[in-house]
Order: C-alpha cells, then sequence, then structure tokens
C-alpha cells in the first residue's frame, strides 16, 4: 500500500524535527565536555605535583582515587551541572596555587562530595575505602 504525499511529509517532518533536537542537545553538551577534560587535566596533573617529602606510594594512590572519583562523580551533566563544574574547577585551581601536600586528596573527595547529590553520595561510599588502601600502604612501609 502506497504511502500518500501527506504521510511522507508528516513523517520528513517528525525526522527533521528529531534530527534538529539531536543536534541541539549534542551542541548543548560540547561546552560541558571541553569544561570536564580541562578539569580532568587538572586533576591528573596532581600525579606529577608530588612534594619531596611526600611519600610515593601515599602520594599514587591518592591521585589514582581522585581521579577515578572524578571521572566518576563528573561524569555526565545529570550527576553534576555545567556551572558546579566550572566552580569544581575554579576552586581547584585556586588550591593548586599553594603548597600541597597529601591532604589535597581529602580536600578534592570534599569538594567533590559538594557538587551535588550524586557527589556526596559517591564521596560518602568510596572515601572510607580511599582511607583503607591508603592504611594498608602505609602498614606495610612499616613492615
Amino acid at each position: 500500500m502506497p504511502f500518500s504525499r501527506f504521510t511522507i511529509r508528516i513523517g520528513l517532518a517528525i525526522l527533521a524535527v528529531g534530527v534538529v533536537w539531536s543536534a541541539f542537545s549534542f551542541i548543548g553538551l560540547i561546552p560541558y565536555h571541553f569544561e570536564l577534560r580541562a578539569t580532568r587535566d587538572l586533576v591528573q596533573q596532581l600525579r606529577d605535583r608530588r612534594p619531596p617529602h611526600a611519600d610515593k606510594d601515599e602520594w599514587e594512590m591518592g591521585s589514582d582515587w581522585v581521579q577515578t572519583a572524578y571521572g566518576n562523580v563528573c561524569f555526565a551533566p545529570s550527576y553534576v551541572s555545567h556551572k558546579e563544574l566550572i566552580r569544581f574547577r575554579a576552586d581547584l585551581e585556586q588550591k593548586l596555587q599553594g603548597p600541597i601536600d597529601l591532604s589535597i586528596f581529602d580536600w578534592v573527595w570534599e569538594r567533590l562530595g559538594q557538587t551535588g547529590p550524586h557527589g556526596k553520595r559517591y564521596c560518602e561510599r568510596y572515601i572510607v575505602l580511599y582511607h583503607d588502601g591508603l592504611e594498608a600502604v602505609r602498614e606495610l612501609r612499616t613492615k
């Protein structure tokens, strides 16, 4: 059964609306992902910023954990808003302007927990595992 011209036009109109909607949705995500990448690069810099007095293994563990936490908390705009991601990055940039030590990782965890409900739940759940791992590294060093 052939389609009428009216049916084809309606179908094409619906398709066009879907394409335009998808394009605007995608374009709206571009600024978020630029911010996401810039902030991720900042978090990754922590690995190379170990102060001489900080234990190498503790620092690597802290760096690995906050990189993972950042990726899981700031995964998408539905988890952390673009405005909050910008605030997080500005706070981290300011924090990194001064001297840092191992407490920077606890600061990042705390700040990620302030990004919204998802960040709060994630950090409450996993910071305990980070601290357990840190304690294990310290115990191995003393043996």
